[in-house]
């Protein structure tokens, strides 16, 4: 008489346990895959995104012909979250003077400003008749726009040496998304001396 065909339970429970083992490593594989592809394509928007406001803002304040930093406007050095500047829109042969303010008109003051609390801050740009307009609401600037997200809001500041001219910008960014281990990951410091080519020494 012949053996009916088949597996045993030992043999039925072993290729089992190999395709679960199979099954995770796979498994284990695409999700690694799936966080690096996303952790490296968005990491990329956020540096370039930063790496642009930070360009921008760098260029603009070289060429300020003001300073003063924070919303007290004071000329004297300090370390803020705010710098507040004016450009110069051109020279005024009648008078022999600067003509200054911001890209729309003369007197405006342009503020630069990381606001938020934590990693959920961003680097702003907004105008005001004053440098000394308070930051509680935005409702009292005009031409307000986000130049980045994702602002670590602790080490992001800026730095007015008002007796060397200097301003030291420093901005860090940080991408957050849930799939990632600890939620977040700092992409990177940048930090630039910047001295002022208009301010009178």
């Amino acid at each position: 008489m012949k053996t009916p065909g088949g597996f045993t339970l030992v043999e039925t429970m072993i290729v089992t346990l190999i395709a679960v083992v199979i099954g995770a490593a796979v498994l284990t594989s695409l999700m690694v895959g799936r966080t690096t592809f996303i952790f490296s394509d968005a990491s990329a928007l956020v540096q370039q995104e930063a790496r642009r406001a930070f360009d921008n803002t760098v260029r603009e304040l070289r060429e300020s012909a003001t300073m003063s930093c924070g919303e007290a406007a004071t000329t004297a050095s300090c370390t803020n979250d705010r710098v507040n500047f004016q450009i110069v829109r051109g020279y005024d042969a009648a008078t022999q003077t600067l003509q200054l303010g911001s890209e729309a008109s003369n007197g405006e003051f342009v503020h630069y400003i990381i606001t938020g609390a934590g990693t959920n801050a961003q680097l702003v740009r907004c105008r005001s008749a004053a440098a000394t307009t308070a930051t509680a609401s935005f409702g009292d600037f005009s031409g307000c726009r986000v130049l980045a997200n994702y602002v670590n809001g602790g080490p992001s500041t800026f730095s007015w040496d008002s007796p060397g001219n200097v301003v030291t910008v420093t901005l860090e960014v940080e991408y957050r998304h849930p799939i990632l281990p600890t939620g977040s990951r700092r992409t990177g410091v940048l930090t630039s001396r910047v001295r002022l080519r208009n301010v009178a020494s």
